[in-house]
């Protein structure tokens, strides 16, 4: 006699507002919502909320419903301190959140901001987009002194960035040059420091 091995569905263990925000379902969100499900109940593995997922997922009207509610906590941080604003990837979610009163000064697990985040993905940036950012955050509090856990700010990060290998950065040197001006024209004493930081390690003073 032979034996079929069947297999049971697997039920997911993650929470359903996160499993309909991560498939970008209005109507499901908007249902839970309704039946007075915790808004902010973050998953086990990665402690991401609705909004986290809705927003790394780039499902715009799904942020916009989860943003509307008096009770989303738009500053919650997920397991690497990062909030989502650090996950968005187009203007108008990174708009939304910043209007929503996202803390832009927030630090991720590197001690570092939105804004100083954002310099690692240069590339997908043009320079009138990224100063546009930057002003966008600054206009919000945005905190240019912060220094990440190298000891470094803003400005020390741009500057380290423009020194690597230019074949490194061909799509984003333009973008890179564009900001070192703002930066430089807009915020002298970032310059000046950094300046006489050189000078201190160039003398060995």
């Amino acid at each position: 006699m032979k034996y079929i091995k069947t297999f049971e569905a697997k039920k997911s263990t993650e929470e359903p507002l996160i499993q309909a925000a991560k498939r970008g379902s209005v109507t499901k969100v908007k249902e839970l919502l309704k039946s007075g499900v915790d808004i902010n109940i973050r998953s086990k593995n990665d402690r991401r909320t609705a909004l986290m997922n809705a927003t790394l997922n780039s499902y715009l009207a799904v942020v916009m419903l989860l943003v509307e509610s008096p009770k989303v906590d738009v500053n919650l941080v997920d397991m690497d301190g990062r909030t989502a604003l650090m996950m968005s990837s187009t203007k108008k979610i990174s708009n939304i959140l910043l209007d929503a009163g996202t803390d832009v000064n927030i630090r991720n697990y590197k001690g570092e901001t939105c804004v100083m985040e954002s310099l690692n993905y240069i590339g997908q940036y043009k320079g009138e987009d990224f100063i546009e950012m930057i002003e966008r955050h600054l206009v919000k509090g945005l905190d240019l002194n912060i220094r990440n856990v190298y000891d470094m700010n803003f400005y020390d990060k741009l500057k380290e960035i423009t020194t690597v290998s230019k074949q490194d950065w061909l799509q984003s040197i333009d973008t890179l040059l564009r900001i070192e001006i703002y930066m430089d024209e807009k915020f002298p004493q970032y310059k000046e420091e950094w300046d006489f930081k050189n000078d201190i390690k160039k003398y060995n003073l």
